[in-house]
């Protein structure tokens, strides 16, 4: 698995996957650093991974408050439900990340009042 931060800020190793959620709500403001420590032969070392997901019924995108007219969602809007299906079964990728297949639809980056008031 590839070294990231965790969106608790706490650096833990996990799979890139388990961040998506953190660069869609940040709208690309946080990204996913390399997990370094220190090997030390005479103490132990404990990692503890930690993971929240909102309810199914809530919908998920970057965060308003990060949204403006210089800034632009990088990200559409999706149902968390939808968001865990997709990412469980990699449906429609075609050959994308599932990051770029989240991207915002031109509309949106050219209309951002649009997206503010939705």
């Amino acid at each position: 698995m590839p070294p990231t931060m965790a969106s608790t800020g706490v650096k833990e190793c996990v799979g890139e996957e388990y961040v998506l959620g953190t660069v869609i709500l940040s709208n690309g403001v946080y990204k996913s650093m390399e997990h370094r420590a220190m090997v030390n032969s005479e103490q132990e070392r404990i990692s503890i991974a930690m993971f929240f997901n909102p309810k199914f019924e809530a919908e998920i995108g970057p965060v308003t408050s990060l949204i403006t007219p210089e800034n632009p969602p990088l990200f559409k809007r999706i149902g968390m439900e939808q968001y865990v299906q997709d990412f469980y079964t990699r449906r429609k990728l075609d050959g994308k990340s599932y990051l770029d297949q989240n991207e915002a639809p031109e509309w949106e980056l050219s209309n951002t009042n649009a997206v503010l008031h939705a």
